[in-house]
């Protein structure tokens, strides 16, 4: 099981990686003026738990990652750099999810739950091809 990953795969990754976070970006910017970060919470969580496997698996085709340890270190890479992102955006430009005020706190929760879900199916890979 070699986790290294070849430049394209991980410019692919990081690239995978940022979409992903600029998707949640535009939901929380979206979603907090109907509500899906107030009384509709739950069903996004919800809808996050069953989206962000086939994300994650659409991630490792479009990277072309290997089953185990390469898949893990692919999704970390992808992850790594949508948490840098979202780190530095949040703090000075709030206004890409809707701005500051109500649902913002809720909203960096949820794209951290959805990154930390996304390392699932990477991690079952992992374990299976042991």
């Amino acid at each position: 099981m070699d986790a290294k990953l070849t430049l394209a795969q991980s410019l692919k990754a990081v690239a995978c990686g940022l979409s992903l976070w600029f998707i949640g970006a535009l939901v929380v910017q979206f979603g907090r003026p109907i509500g899906l970060f107030g009384p509709h919470l739950a069903i996004l969580y919800l809808a996050s738990v069953l989206l962000i496997p086939a994300s994650i698996m659409l991630v490792k085709r479009i990277a072309g990652l290997a089953d185990g340890a390469q898949y893990v270190t692919g999704v970390a890479l992808g992850t790594a750099a949508a948490i840098v992102w979202d780190g530095l955006l949040i703090a000075f430009a709030p206004g890409l999810y809707g701005g500051p005020g109500e649902g913002l706190a809720q909203g960096a929760a949820w794209i951290l739950f959805a990154g930390a879900l996304g390392f699932v199916p990477p991690l079952v890979s992992l374990f299976r091809s042991r």
